[in-house]
């Protein structure tokens, strides 16, 4: 008997935690089983050719709510080749309303419901496994965290690939929009353990590891000690990523995390809404004060990349509602802002609450909302055109100084994304177009066409050398006039040497000519060039 567990992921660089956690589960039973990676930006004829080429005997799809339209077409092409096989489905996309899947899926022999370790093997054990397998999360037990292996075999051929790992499992909150709620149990793998598996992520240098617990610092105590042992044992590369409760930092925790070397850690914080009465509707207990508090305390660090989430059409908060939450999260300056919109996933307590509320939703993955009581159809057309702006000018990081001066111009952050959105022409345009649509905006609403200028230049430099230009930056006059003193200064190959009529680096502008140096080997976090002002013989 041949087994293959499948997973579909969303990125090449990203890795699944589920088909190694069940192939080892196979293994520790006896039975022989391997998996198979592929990603959504495959063709699904390349991925079908594949899977046949492995010939299984039993194929289990690992479903998200990214893949599951590839894993329709995918199982139903291969039950018409393999009309014996066995096809099995599991993973949060299908493990609720499991009858409903199975009719989603006609060509599925049955369905894996939450957690697959404890029942995977005598599943396949089966000599003809059909129906529905194992229990919703909230209704029976659960996996010991302990008894799972570490899922990762080779970690040297996955140093580049972003590495998932968990040191816990559930959620003690019940958040409506969120499949978490279901699982309100939380469980742990013991720190022992966790530190064993870090180290290993460490020693072999990996690029990255993400945390998939749902709240990172539920335990204040455990999570410190995780953060001590990651700082006491930093092998200067490997960054680790948490999903966090923003209101949930303790002193002791801010005094130590800002020792930690830059990078080292990245923070998710959902926010989701900074609305009271919404944050009540869908069971989101926040004390945005202390959230506020935390995050900028993390901010004033300068060392942990902070990434912030909104969700729109959530209950009760309207168009001009949802502008006050951006704002106030704008106004804490994350290194991401993501604005996302609000999904109605089965299994949820929206979902079933969705006719109460007046959510209108789209049949097809991701499920998204279309409309509510509060915001109609093209209110959040008109949010998706933010959404849009916040990834390319806020999010990318490449025009953070423009940007800064241009919502010196705007009466809002929300304000000047929503004209923005409107000022810009359809369609995609090129990386320097940005530039230079970001210019005439700026223009538009009363800015300094020369300052706006030499600002385009310096967001430009702080991220690449400036081979090609916008058309809004034109040629630099200093680099004629002092190109003597420029030829002689001769900068290392990785660096750019750059002239300025005004102190870009500093909030008042100083007309003074000004020699930077970008080190494009030497970056930041944030992916800038380190800028040093050097001095030329003029």
């Amino acid at each position: 008997m041949k087994i293959l567990l499948a997973a579909i992921n969303a990125k090449y660089t990203h890795t699944n935690l589920a088909v190694r956690y069940l192939r080892n589960a196979l293994l520790a039973a006896g039975m022989e089983a391997e998996f198979r990676e592929y990603t959504i930006n495959q063709p699904v004829m390349e991925i079908l050719t594949d899977l046949v080429s492995c010939q299984p005997d039993r194929l289990l799809f690992s479903c998200y709510l990214w893949n599951i339209q590839y894993v329709q077409r995918l199982g139903a092409d291969f039950r018409k080749l393999f009309p014996k096989a066995v096809l099995l489905v599991g993973g949060p996309e299908v493990s609720f309303d499991p009858q409903w899947q199975l009719e989603r899926l006609p060509w599925a022999d049955g369905v894996l419901c939450g957690e697959g370790e404890p029942l995977v093997a005598q599943v396949l054990a089966e000599e003809h496994p059909s129906g529905i397998y194992g229990f919703q999360p909230h209704k029976t037990g659960f996996v010991d965290m302990d008894t799972l292996p570490f899922p990762y075999e080779d970690l040297g051929a996955l140093k580049d690939r972003v590495l998932y790992y968990e040191s816990s499992r559930g959620c003690p909150y019940g958040c409506a929009y969120c499949l978490s709620s279901a699982d309100r149990t939380t469980r742990f793998r013991s720190l022992e353990l966790v530190y064993q598996d870090l180290g290993r992520f460490l020693e072999a240098g990996v690029m990255q590891v993400k945390f998939v617990d749902r709240t990172f610092n539920l335990n204040p105590e455990r999570a410190l000690s995780i953060w001590k042992y990651l700082g006491e044992h930093d092998n200067g590369h490997t960054s680790f990523q948490m999903e966090l409760g923003g209101d949930l930092f303790t002193q002791e925790q801010l005094d130590y995390l800002g020792t930690l070397r830059p990078g080292l850690l990245q923070f998710e914080i959902g926010v989701q809404s900074t609305c009271a009465a919404t944050l009540e509707q869908v069971a989101r207990p926040t004390r945005l004060d202390r959230l506020e508090a935390g995050v900028r305390a993390i901010k004033s660090f300068g060392n942990i990349h902070q990434h912030l989430d909104l969700i729109a059409g959530l209950p009760l908060e309207d168009f001009q509602r949802f502008a006050q939450s951006y704002d106030q999260v704008y106004a804490l300056e994350p290194e991401q802002l993501q604005l996302g919109f609000l999904k109605l996933l089965r299994g949820s307590k929206l979902w079933e609450q969705r006719e109460r509320y007046g959510l209108i939703h789209s049949d097809d993955p991701p499920y998204q909302i279309l409309a509510t009581p509060q915001l109609s159809f093209f209110d959040l057309a008109r949010l998706k055109g933010v959404e849009e702006m916040t990834e390319v000018y806020y999010n990318s990081g490449r025009f953070s100084h423009t940007l800064s001066y241009l919502m010196s111009l705007c009466p809002s952050p929300f304000q000047a994304m929503l004209e923005l959105s409107q000022f810009l022409p359809q369609g995609k345009i090129g990386k320097y177009a940005y530039y230079d649509q970001l210019y005439g905006f700026l223009l538009k609403k009363g800015g300094d066409p020369e300052l706006g200028r030499w600002l385009v230049w310096y967001d430009l430099c702080l991220h690449e050398r400036p081979k090609k230009l916008p058309e809004c930056c034109g040629e630099n006059p200093l680099r004629q006039k002092y190109r003597q003193a420029i030829a002689s200064f001769r900068p290392p190959k990785t660096a750019h040497l750059e002239l300025f009529p005004i102190d870009v680096t500093k909030k008042d502008f100083p007309k003074v000519m000004t020699p930077l140096l970008f080190d494009y080997q030497r970056r930041d976090f944030h992916g800038h060039a380190q800028v040093t002002q050097v001095t030329l013989e003029l």
